[in-house]
């Protein structure tokens, strides 16, 4: 199995993973101070709209490009399901898996409608990580390998989303031109809270097959471009760019 430093959140972890066997490894940082001029955006928001969740899977090639690269290469394979916990479809199950040699899998039960995270679970470099949340509080415990596991308590200043609902909070905001939102995401390996942007940049004019929208996630370490579907809310495309390096990530839909 790959090895990937240790304070990494699992989303990005493994994004950061493939980089660095292009430009070297990006060093993690702390979570981040929200730009006083951005309003932050909170689970349970009237702003959020997730589209109705009854259960997809996505099974995806990861292909990267390098600035002095004159072609993509594979890197890795991933695959992400949605389906509902309930019969009253009111909780959804988040599970994200990559293939070797950056095995890893992460599950997050949250809120249909409001997006709070609810309890989770990831596996990756010999840890086990399980999580619960309730509003401004995270608990749970750390264990590696055969270790005995090691409790985690923190309650933080405002409530928090997990790292892992990135794909589905793009999916769910208002598409109106330059409309930017600061989300508070718990980074599950640096045990803290950082502040990201997410930004409704513009119109897709150059896909066919219907009209779509161009929606950034932003940090410090890595910038991500989602295509969404106007009228279905899909992931159309997926492009992430390392800022220090300029390597770019981009999602290709396998039937797999």
């Amino acid at each position: 199995m790959a090895q990937i430093p240790a304070k990494v959140t699992m989303l990005r972890y493994v994004v950061i993973a493939l980089l660095a066997g292009v430009a070297g490894c990006v060093a993690p940082r702390s979570g981040q101070a929200p730009a006083p001029s951005t309003a932050v955006l909170l689970p349970g928001s009237r702003l959020l709209s997730p589209p109705p969740l009854t259960g997809e899977t996505h099974h995806l090639l990861v292909q990267i490009r390098a600035p002095r690269d004159t072609a993509e290469r594979m890197m890795g394979a991933t695959t992400r399901t949605i389906g509902v916990v309930s019969s009253t479809a009111d909780r959804l199950r988040v599970t994200s898996t990559w293939d070797p040699p950056y095995v890893s899998i992460d599950t997050v039960i949250l809120g249909a409608r409001t997006l709070a995270p609810e309890e989770e679970s990831l596996r990756y470099n010999g840890y086990t990580r399980v999580y619960r949340y309730a509003g401004h509080r995270v608990w749970g415990t750390v264990q590696h390998a055969d270790s005995a596991p090691r409790a985690f308590d923190r309650t933080f200043s405002e409530p928090v989303f997990a790292f892992s609902e990135v794909e589905l909070l793009v999916r769910s905001l208002p598409f109106t031109p330059g409309e930017s939102r600061v989300v508070p995401l718990f980074s599950e390996s640096d045990e803290a809270v950082e502040h990201d942007t997410i930004t409704i940049v513009m119109r897709d004019t150059v896909r066919r097959g219907g009209p779509a929208w161009i929606v950034r996630f932003a940090d410090p370490a890595i910038v991500s471009a989602y295509t969404i579907g106007a009228a279905s809310r899909a992931i159309l495309a997926t492009e992430t760019r390392q800022r220090r390096t300029g390597a770019v990530l981009r999602y290709v839909e396998s039937a797999r």
